[in-house]
């Protein structure tokens, strides 16, 4: 061997009694018994740990209202009928003190003319600004905007 392999005299004898040691163990190993005990632990139910019951009755409830929620979902999505109950819920009355009279009319009317429309286009649930043309923009506009004596 080369001088980059070759190992102090102190470590080769210690390696070589590591050798031995480990041959002599090997030797005193049943392989055929270390594996049929390993067969044995893997054949064992396995020791399962019992949950407390508050939390067994948490999982219980949290699946309940899972499957309540899904339930309520697709009941208000496939029953008819239930497609215009957003719109017809429009928090008009927290904002008529910043309206005069005739606006307050206007956005009645307006209500009132969505819910009629509402029952000849039972799909169409959502308006969005986009949707609007220019003068329903700017009916919009003047309706948001504050009357003069209210600043």
């Amino acid at each position: 061997m080369d001088a980059m392999n070759e190992l102090p005299d102190d470590l080769a004898r210690a390696l070589d009694t590591l050798d031995a040691r480990a041959e002599r163990a090997a030797a005193q190993v049943d392989s055929g018994r270390v594996a049929h005990e390993v067969v044995r632990q893997l054949r064992a139910p396995a020791l399962t740990v019992p949950r407390p019951l508050w939390q067994l009755r948490t999982v219980r409830v949290a699946a309940a209202v899972v499957l309540f929620a899904a339930v309520g979902v697709s009941v208000r999505l496939t029953v008819p009928g239930r497609g215009g109950a957003e719109r017809s819920a429009l928090p008009v009355g927290a904002q008529t003190e910043l309206l005069d009279a005739s606006q307050s009319e206007a956005v009645l009317r307006a209500v009132e003319e969505a819910r009629a429309e509402d029952g000849a286009a039972a799909g169409a649930s959502v308006v969005l600004v986009d949707d609007l043309n220019e003068q329903e923009l700017q009916a919009l506009l003047q309706g948001m905007e504050p009357s003069k004596g209210t600043i």
